[in-house]
């Protein structure tokens, strides 16, 4: 098993370090085309021209996403896939979105400073006050979304910050947008259904209303944060990433009987949309 997460550990920094060649400049009339290529890993980037770049998100996103049996790592593929749709599109000349790399955007979730809008406080304000919903006895490793112990959990969110933040504000927010003539609001109601409907199976038992309608209201919020910062993605990755943690310690707490905790096993994740 630590084999395993070794060769995965491996290919991940092999990724990373081959998306970091330099970019091919492009400047394509239809840039959401190539985001959709990147629905499969490298894809968009290999039509662009950006053979090892493309290379390098198909290797942080597949090998690890399909075959690690380590919650952490998988979780972070998973959501460097999402973000490679959203950089293919970006590097298609896409002129309404975040100009930064992953590298940077994944830093964003760490940086106070983006705190300080008029989002992020109420946004991670309302994640903080569930902690006082759930009486700290009823607090289960079971239900623990994130890993033990509990300071990974940063870690962890902001990789699951990072990739649904990419994937629907970065890249299905303005390109909604301009399917939509240009409306703003309408590629905001229709970018955050579908981060709704992905997150489909995080209510529990046959509850399902409350949590899509939570969640279409979460994105709405993130919509119109990324919005009022140009299209840059940092402020809502931050927001997102810490919003989840709060939710994980309301239901887990720190559990420093780190024996008792559970990595939740791999039928329940969902291709990660269980976050």
């Amino acid at each position: 098993m630590f084999q395993r997460a070794r060769i995965h550990l491996l290919t991940l920094s092999l990724g990373l370090f081959l998306i970091f060649t330099p970019k091919v400049k492009a400047d394509y009339s239809y840039p959401g085309f190539f985001g959709v290529l990147g629905v499969v890993p490298g894809v968009g980037h290999f039509a662009q021209g950006e053979f090892l770049e493309g290379l390098g998100w198909a290797a942080v996103s597949v090998g690890p996403t399909l075959y690690s049996r380590n919650v952490f790592i998988q979780i972070a593929a998973q959501n460097l896939w999402f973000y490679s749709i959203f950089d293919a599109y970006k590097d298609a000349g896409a002129k309404n979105t975040s100009k930064n790399n992953v590298y940077s955007h994944y830093v964003a979730a760490f940086n106070p400073v983006n705190l300080f809008d008029y989002y992020s406080p109420v946004i991670v304000g309302v994640g903080a006050s569930s902690m006082f919903a759930v009486p700290p006895d009823q607090r289960s490793p079971e239900d623990a979304i994130g890993p033990r112990p509990f300071y990974l959990s940063p870690l962890f969110f902001a990789f699951v910050g990072l990739g649904e933040e990419a994937l629907f504000r970065g890249f299905l927010f303005p390109t909604l947008s301009s399917v939509f003539f240009g409306s703003k609001h309408l590629g905001a109601i229709s970018s955050s259904a579908l981060f709704s409907a992905a997150h489909i199976m995080n209510g529990p038992g046959n509850d399902k209303l409350v949590p899509l309608l939570s969640r279409f209201l979460l994105g709405m919020a993130f919509a119109y944060q990324t919005a009022s910062h140009k299209m840059d993605i940092r402020h809502s990755i931050f927001a997102h990433a810490w919003y989840d943690v709060s939710i994980d310690y309301a239901l887990a707490g720190t559990q420093s009987e780190t024996q008792q905790a559970k990595w939740v096993p791999i039928y329940k994740i969902r291709l990660g949309t269980r976050f």
